[in-house]
């Protein structure tokens, strides 16, 4: 029990402590996705996945597939992943020789998840926009989510061979619904970079079917983590005896539980965080809350987050996309308006502004980059100011 916490809690340590190290042991998976961001948003469910093996080690099947069922709901895109680990809970179910709990398993999670797939046939539409709406996510918005041939590189092939050794030692180290469940989540990252890499399939690429890794990977670099934990302390019982490395076992659980619970409640009483962004606020007291603002459609944080903060409504957010393929053109010839209306001189935004249908846009006194600083943003109001009308008299 002592080994099996240390090890736990030297990764937790390694996972969330910046250091050179960072490269390699994080919580992310290929293609930059992640379970864990930081911050509650969908993908956090996925943390959900590593439950569900947690349950599955213990021989809580149901409970595993109840999991499951949760991370699929909150994001859709788990869907393949979670179906995959259902899988190979239900292969393992099988081969154990009660293939009626494997396929009741399998049962109980594809009749939960069927209403939110049958939901997601319905973002459909006339072939021509569904090609023109997938070529818009694909090639322009996250190509670095969805082509293997953008985001394959060396370290993500370190963390696919990390991952395939990961699965193997779960064979030695849990219950072998993990293994199979790994196994099968494995194969299905495996077949599906080599599918896309080799058909360039849009449809596949949107369904990422390597988002897999982002609760692989890091259960990966655990089992990894466990079986050098086991080594080291083998050596170390070799070299100092069982009884002394027992001791210096217990002296270590004590420490770094004393140490994890200092960092905790130094973050809880020490840490003071501040408003990030200062401007938003500044709209909401100059715009009504019908007022449309439109700002710049560059990859910055303030505009991913600029709506929320402001609590008004923009033209257009390059960051929040739609999903079905009418709407997703309709973003994307706004995204090209905005971009097109602050290529223009100054003096001529707020005529395009007032007919794109705005009321204000956010403007800048220097160039646009992902770094803002706020002190050079300004809200323009887009209302034309009448011609000045010539004196009685006048010729």
């Amino acid at each position: 029990l002592e080994l099996r916490f240390l090890t736990c809690a030297g990764l937790l340590i390694f996972l969330t402590e910046s250091g050179p190290w960072r490269s390699v042991v994080q919580w992310g998976g290929l293609a930059d996705q992640y379970a864990y961001g930081g911050y509650l948003q969908p993908s956090e469910f996925g943390i959900a996945i590593l439950a569900a093996c947690a349950f599955a080690n213990c021989e809580r099947r149901h409970l595993a597939v109840a999991c499951l069922v949760v991370a699929a709901w909150f994001h859709a895109s788990y869907l393949l992943a979670c179906g995959a680990v259902a899988l190979g809970l239900a292969v393992e179910r099988g081969l154990a020789g009660h293939p009626r709990q494997g396929i009741a398993l399998l049962s109980a999670f594809g009749l939960c998840v069927l209403p939110m797939a049958l939901y997601g046939l319905t973002f459909g539409g006339d072939p021509r926009s569904v090609a023109l709406s997938r070529e818009i996510l694909t090639e322009h918005l996250i190509p670095q989510h969805a082509w293997p041939r953008f985001w394959l590189s060396a370290m993500q092939c370190v963390k696919l061979g990390i991952m395939c050794a990961g699965t193997l030692a779960a064979f030695r180290l849990w219950h072998r619904s993990v293994a199979f469940a790994m196994t099968a989540a494995l194969l299905m990252i495996a077949g599906g970079i080599l599918f896309v890499y080799l058909t360039g399939n849009r449809f596949v690429a949107l369904l990422f079917p390597w988002r897999a890794s982002v609760f692989l990977y890091p259960l990966s670099l655990l089992a990894l983590s466990a079986v050098g934990a086991d080594i080291l302390t083998t050596l170390a019982g070799a070299a100092l005896g069982s009884e002394r490395t027992s001791q210096w076992l217990r002296l270590g659980t004590y420490a770094v539980a004393l140490l994890l619970v200092a960092e905790s409640a130094r973050e809880l009483t020490l840490s003071r965080y501040s408003a990030s962004f200062s401007f938003p606020q500044t709209v909401a007291r100059s715009a009504r809350p019908d007022d449309v603002t439109i700002v710049p459609v560059t990859d910055a944080d303030i505009w991913n987050r600029f709506r929320l903060l402001s609590m008004r409504p923009i033209y257009v957010d390059r960051k929040s996309h739609p999903y079905g393929p009418a709407e997703v053109l309709e973003w994307k010839q706004r995204v090209d308006d905005v971009a097109a209306m602050y290529a223009l001189p100054s003096d001529a935004r707020p005529r395009r502004c007032s007919e794109l249908g705005a009321r204000f846009y956010v403007d800048s006194t220097t160039a646009w980059s992902t770094d803002v600083d706020e002190s050079t943003l300004r809200l323009v109001s887009c209302q034309i100011p009448p011609l000045p009308s010539a004196a009685p008299g006048a010729p």
